[in-house]
């Protein structure tokens, strides 16, 4: 058993403790939501808990991995659901809302993935186009020849 360790008093209703951190994680690990949590008997409220993840970092980390640890909890249950339902529409409320929380509570191991792809016109390649201007005043002759060869033969070849 965890010795208390530091002392808050939240409201003059809770008391911080390792043990009752402890027993929140455990729990909400478990699959219980804070809401039912605090309901229980000897549980802080919904403020203390709060103000206790602001204030402790070491319950802030102990919270998170809880949440990770309940996110694969419901992801389990899924196949669990779909493999002993009798019902199909309540399986398929139930695995929908446990779907939703597992990608809210680790949306980088549940979410929906996005890929976003860039094409050109009809799916095609993307057409890129480098273009220079030239000050023609400022070739030599040889240079200005050379341009204007290539300007007739382009010409030619659009005809």
């Amino acid at each position: 058993m965890t010795k208390t360790t530091k002392t808050d008093k939240i409201h003059g209703l809770s008391t911080y403790s390792d043990e009752i951190t402890d027993k929140i994680c455990n729990l909400i690990a478990d699959g219980h939501a804070l809401h039912q949590i605090i309901k229980m008997e000897g549980m802080p409220g919904n403020a203390a808990v709060y103000a206790w993840l602001e204030k402790y970092p070491s319950f802030a980390e102990k919270y998170a991995r809880a949440r990770e640890k309940q996110a694969d909890l419901f992801a389990a249950q899924i196949v669990t659901i779909a493999d002993t339902a009798t019902d199909a529409n309540l399986a398929r409320l139930q695995m929908d809302a446990r779907k939703w929380a597992a990608s809210k509570m680790a949306p980088k191991k549940y979410g929906d993935k996005t890929l976003t792809e860039v094409t050109g016109a009809d799916g095609g390649a993307i057409k890129t186009e480098a273009v220079s201007k030239v000050d023609w005043r400022e070739l030599d002759p040889d240079q200005r020849e050379t341009l204007r060869q290539a300007l007739l033969a382009a010409k030619g070849s659009t005809k």
